[in-house]
């Protein structure tokens, strides 16, 4: 997302140097939220990268995926059954 900064200059036209000038001033105070995208198969750590304020500088978000677990089927002493499917939890 991009946020547009304005400021006023005033310019002596004989010399060339500037007389006065006002701050910076953005468009908006933040940045709009960001839903996290599905990924199937794995699970992010926030569902959403919630907006941050607006500065002048780059800012970055990271979400992390992490793989979706799986289903183990064990025997009565809780050993894992060999040879069994292992279906992974949908996302």
């Amino acid at each position: 997302q991009n946020a547009q900064w304005t400021r006023s200059i005033t310019v002596d036209n004989v010399t060339g140097k500037i007389i006065s000038s006002t701050e910076w001033v953005s468009n908006k105070g933040s940045y709009d939220g960001v839903k996290t995208p599905v990924v199937s198969g794995y699970h992010a750590d926030r569902a959403q990268v919630e907006g941050p304020s607006v500065t002048m500088e780059d800012q970055e978000a990271t979400v992390t995926y992490v793989p979706n677990g799986k289903i183990i089927p064990v025997d009565p002493t809780g050993n894992p059954i060999p040879d069994v499917p292992t279906p992974q939890y949908p996302t």
